[in-house]
């Protein structure tokens, strides 16, 4: 089995969850176009499962790219200082060789993805979804009658009315049970 490394992970963990994403795109405009009336051709499901994807790598994703920028430097009498300076996740990769060079630029083009590109993401479909989500609700037409019926309660004289009001009200419910 071949040795993997940390930039082989993280260029696995970050690059898999996008393809997914980008097939599961693919997948529903190719159904909403052969079959609109399919169950699939919702795209709420689509967003619920693409929500789910992101929330499950979106932490783990960011914690490795972030990682991937903390190089150590250990001070070793005689050696050349350019051949000292590794990343702490890695001890076996040199932060000043090539590779992690060309490995940096994509680094940066996934923090633009996952932490700041995701969460921006979230927040557009959340936001295009807001009255689905929180519909606004006519509450004195849905609940007039219980208004008008209990309108005399709030307009009490005293404290002494209220205790009448409430008993009244009471036996009014216990007649009603029969």
């Amino acid at each position: 089995m071949p040795w993997v490394d940390y930039i082989d992970q993280m260029i696995f963990s970050t690059v898999w969850p996008i393809v997914v994403l980008v097939l599961m795109l693919v997948t529903y405009n190719v159904v909403t176009r052969v079959r609109p009336s399919s169950v699939f051709a919702d795209s709420n499901k689509w967003i619920y499962g693409a929500f789910l994807l992101i929330f499950l790598v979106f932490a783990s994703n960011s914690t490795l790219l972030f990682r991937y920028f903390s190089c150590i430097t250990f001070d070793a009498k005689g050696d050349d200082p350019s051949k000292i300076k590794v990343l702490m996740a890695d001890m076996s990769i040199n932060c000043r060789s090539d590779r992690y060079q060309d490995t940096l630029i994509f680094a940066w083009t996934m923090v633009a993805i996952y932490p700041i590109g995701f969460p921006l993401f979230c927040f557009y479909v959340l936001y295009r979804h807001r009255r689905q989500l929180n519909p606004k609700v006519d509450v004195t037409a849905e609940h007039q009658e219980l208004i008008r019926s209990s309108g005399n309660l709030f307009r009490v004289s005293s404290t002494r009315q209220m205790e009448i009001d409430i008993d009244q009200r009471s036996q009014d419910l216990e007649l009603q049970r029969f």
